[in-house]
């Protein structure tokens, strides 16, 4: 499946992280109690590690929307940007996760699903949105990973936007 560096991306995103749960409570409960650790080399290998999923993700989804026919606008076939749609990428920072973990009440950094994450943006029907959801989720699992699709258009929570997750 892809070339070699599609394989280690693949494979990165089937790796365990380099750190431990129990060092994620503590690294958690160091940033809602305020603790400087910018520097701590935890954190750092925290965001890093983040960092890299976004990149791995990036790839299979490249990879998706460059093998699959292109249900979006047949006309062009080359490239994402040509296709009217947008990819962001992000990963939280050290303010936003701290302020996440206030919010949710608990100090384990383990527990936050949305550390880093991509979206994708563009002017697309409800059902090729649903399409290009089920092309992605097919992509993951044919590489090893659990995953599912959260559709906050049918099941909306107040302060999450609408859309397919």
């Amino acid at each position: 499946m892809g070339t070699v560096a599609d394989q280690n991306n693949y494979e990165f995103l089937l790796s365990k992280p380099v750190y431990s749960a129990n060092q994620l409570k503590k690294l958690g409960k160091a940033l809602v109690q305020g603790e400087a650790i910018s520097n701590s080399d935890l954190m750092k290998s925290f965001l890093i590690q983040h960092v890299k999923l976004t990149g791995a993700y990036s790839q299979v989804l490249f990879r998706v929307l460059s093998e699959a026919p292109c249900f979006l606008h047949p006309d062009q076939f080359s490239a994402f940007s040509n296709w009217g749609l947008e990819l962001s990428a992000r990963v939280k920072s050290e303010d936003t996760l701290r302020d996440k973990l206030i919010r949710s009440g608990h100090h384990d950094l383990s527990r936050i699903r949305d550390v880093s994450g991509l979206r994708i943006q563009g002017d697309i029907s409800l059902r090729n949105q649903y399409l290009l959801a089920q092309k992605i989720l097919g992509a993951l699992e044919a590489i090893g990973l659990d995953t599912k699709i959260i559709d906050r258009i049918q099941e909306p929570i107040q302060g999450v936007p609408r859309d397919t997750h």
